[in-house]
């Protein structure tokens, strides 16, 4: 999980976008968003929401 975590940290980034504009897009709160991103914290994530922050990202899931 850290790695994917990383990888959204960086994709996200690359779209000047801040993780609070992320969570606002995707319906959940910036801690959230920040502790998926977090490398030393342990936060599950579902494939709906994978999905979904790749789609909004405008990247296949598969990079993640």
């Amino acid at each position: 999980m850290k790695t994917l975590g990383t990888k959204i940290a960086e994709y996200r980034k690359l779209k000047k976008m801040t993780q609070e504009e992320l969570a606002e897009k995707l319906n959940v709160s910036r801690q959230h968003i920040g502790a998926i991103e977090a490398p030393n914290v342990n936060r599950k994530i579902s494939l709906d929401l994978i999905f979904d922050i790749a789609d909004i990202l405008n990247i296949e899931p598969k990079y993640f």
